[in-house]
């Protein structure tokens, strides 16, 4: 550990920890997607598609380990609404889609190796 000069301790760079709510925690691309739109809804921008699709908070809280995890790696949210589900869907769509399509550098590269098979 690294004391500061107020005599406190401040953690070292890369040291794991149970993720929080509040936490800038890394989130895969979807989780983002999925609480930004949550974000906008709680501050009144998108007020949208916010009918709660399920509530799992009974079976899978988020203050457990494995909803800690789940939420941490993916945006998990115990009572996801339909603009939620709807940015899940519209991510994989195009992660799909994008991963699919051919790239234009797929074409075979010609063996140009100087040794000769004999």
């Amino acid at each position: 550990m690294i004391t500061d000069s107020s005599g406190g301790s401040a953690g070292q760079a890369g040291s794991a920890g149970p993720p929080s709510s509040a936490s800038g925690s890394r989130k895969v691309a979807t989780g983002i997607l999925a609480n930004s739109v949550q974000a906008l809804h709680e501050a009144g921008v998108w007020n949208h598609w916010q009918t709660v699709l399920f509530d799992f908070s009974a079976a899978l809280p988020m203050d457990s380990q494995l909803g800690s995890i789940l939420a941490g790696m993916f945006g998990y949210q115990e009572a996801p609404t339909v603009s939620t589900l709807g940015a899940y869907l519209i991510y994989l769509v195009v992660a799909l889609v994008m991963f699919f399509i051919p790239s234009a550098s797929s074409q075979p590269v010609a063996n140009t190796s100087s040794v000769s098979s004999q």
